[in-house]
């Protein structure tokens, strides 16, 4: 039994693309295991499961959590049958740089490989990194006091696209609003040398932003490369994870397949 994040709809279906993504890590990577993922709730709930089954000595379970800045913040679960993502959240991993090329090319198959589909994609991701380094950087002090300030459910807002296959752009402007925000209020604790470095992005990019610029980076080249039809957001999730599932086995020396066979080995 493998407990993930997610819930169901209003139809009482199960609605969960963590549920997914693990099925398909450990498929990858512990095809041994006959795995059931049960989706309930939210990380606290999770946690909470967690910590109750190591106190009860509780057999057979496992909790699969996003990373989030846990392990910059000292609060990462030590137990073997605690797995955490390789990135901040699934997002981070199944569009990660090592693997998204390979999964643009799986979703549009009749491009060719051509060294300008890599140039493009690396281009957009470092443009990323450089641009929302200082917000990402904001978002963890808030962390550390207990406020957000990156917008979760609006990741939108902080990127600029003119319609389907347009470049993507970083409103800053729009980060600057929120660290604002953010710093209003009430006095809080000043906060120096965080651990986050520019060079854990777009690992510990914040999930859903990066998931949602990554979209519009595989739109941008496929409209650049190709005649196919558009990018459907839930399809690609949906291909991105089954796409990283094959990266798994054919890459298990790559940084996130080192990552996820010392997880899933102890379980």
């Amino acid at each position: 039994m493998i407990y993930v994040e997610g819930g169901r709809n209003d139809k009482g279906h199960v609605e969960s693309f963590d549920a997914m993504f693990w099925r398909a890590v450990f498929a990858a990577l512990r095809p041994d295991l006959k795995v059931r993922c049960v989706p309930k709730g939210d990380k606290a709930t999770l946690i909470q499961i967690a910590e109750d089954n190591m106190r009860s000595g509780a057999q057979n379970w496992i909790v699969a959590l996003d990373r989030d800045y846990d392990e910059l913040t000292g609060c990462l679960l030590l137990d073997a049958r605690v797995v955490y993502t390789f990135g901040y959240s699934y997002e981070n991993d199944v569009f990660c740089p090592e693997a998204i090329e390979a999964l643009f090319y799986n979703v549009c198959p009749l491009c060719e490989r051509s060294e300008e589909v890599s140039e493009v994609i690396k281009v957009l991701i470092d443009d990323f990194i450089r641009q929302s380094w200082l917000a990402h950087l904001g978002d963890f002090y808030g962390t550390l006091i207990g406020r957000r300030v990156l917008d979760r459910k609006k990741p939108q807002k902080y990127v600029q696209v003119g319609g389907y296959g347009a470049k993507p752009k970083i409103r800053r402007s729009m980060f600057l609003a929120d660290i604002a925000a953010a710093n209003s209020g009430a006095p809080r604790p000043k906060c120096n040398n965080g651990p986050l470095t520019k060079a854990m992005l777009p690992r510990l990019a914040v999930g859903k932003l990066y998931a949602h610029f990554a979209f519009h980076v595989l739109a941008h080249v496929q409209r650049k490369v190709s005649f196919m039809p558009n990018l459907q957001r839930d399809s690609l999730f949906a291909a991105a994870i089954q796409s990283l599932r094959t990266f798994l086995v054919d890459y298990p020396d790559s940084a996130i397949g080192m990552h996820y066979r010392e997880q899933l080995a102890p379980c």
